[in-house]
């Protein structure tokens, strides 16, 4: 199953993730992924880059983030599926 450190630092499970979504009244306008990097063992694979996000926040303040995460993948009746997922905010 699941499982997600967000770079608020909360843990989440799929469910969790979902709605957190879901009730987000942030506005993303652009999200794009750089410094991409992979390494695959057999049935799993670690997926590094950054999420460079700009948007609006629930208060109207711009957003404008960086945000470094890891997935771990594993291969499951053929497709591959994210099994955790950590995103660390990059200061400015």
């Amino acid at each position: 199953s699941y499982m997600e450190i967000g770079p608020d630092g909360q843990m989440r499970n799929k469910t969790q993730w979902i709605e957190m979504l879901r009730n987000s009244r942030n506005r993303y306008d652009d999200i794009r992924l750089s410094d991409m990097n992979m390494r695959n063992e057999g049935d799993m694979a670690v997926i590094t880059g950054i999420y460079n996000v700009k948007g609006q926040t629930a208060d109207n303040r711009t957003m404008d983030e960086k945000i470094r995460f890891t997935r771990t993948l594993v291969k499951k009746d053929g497709y591959w599926q994210t099994i955790a997922a950590q995103l660390s905010p990059i200061p400015k």
